[in-house]
């Protein structure tokens, strides 16, 4: 068979260089589908793990809440100890000035 330059050219080169690149598109599209489908699978992997993660922040956010809420219960009861004690403190320190009083004025 006569190209167009002129020179010969065989059926049986043609076809083998187009079944091999045949072979090797078919090869290299498996492999892009292959690839495509792992990618997919570690997309997958990461989402779940990310769900995982949001699940345990949310669970340490509420046992934070909850910690903090009694925290300041905790708190408002010391502060109203000791406002009890200030003022059992002052109505004995009022007493004690007017009993000194008292002696002082004798």
């Amino acid at each position: 068979m006569m190209n167009s330059n002129g020179s010969t050219m065989n059926n049986h080169g043609a076809s083998s260089s187009s079944s091999s690149s045949s072979f090797f598109g078919s090869i290299l599209h498996f492999c892009n589908t292959f690839a495509v489908a792992i990618l997919a699978c570690c997309v997958v992997w990461i989402f779940f793990q990310l769900q995982y993660v949001n699940y345990q922040l949310h669970a340490e956010s509420d046992r934070i809440d909850n910690l903090l809420a009694e925290i300041q219960s905790k708190q408002t009861e010391q502060i109203d100890e000791l406002n009890e004690k200030v003022d059992s403190n002052h109505s004995l320190t009022l007493i004690q000035m007017a009993g000194t009083f008292t002696l002082i004025a004798c």
